[in-house]
């Protein structure tokens, strides 16, 4: 998540799970956004908050 700089983990996951999709399928294609969601943002948390709640913690 730093090194590709991102805010959110749900970003990362969502960029992992579309590019086992896309080596599924072989090929790439051309992704298509979804318009009723463009004006969406991500909260933007720290990275210790995640660590948190893997270790077990509660927030």
């Amino acid at each position: 998540m730093k090194k590709l700089k991102m805010t959110s983990a749900n970003d990362f996951r969502d960029i992992a799970n579309s590019l086992s999709i896309q080596s599924q399928k072989g090929s790439p294609s051309a992704i298509e956004l979804n318009q009723k969601y463009k004006d969406l943002i991500a909260p933007e948390r720290s990275e210790d908050i995640y660590l948190k709640v893997l270790a077990g913690g509660r927030d």
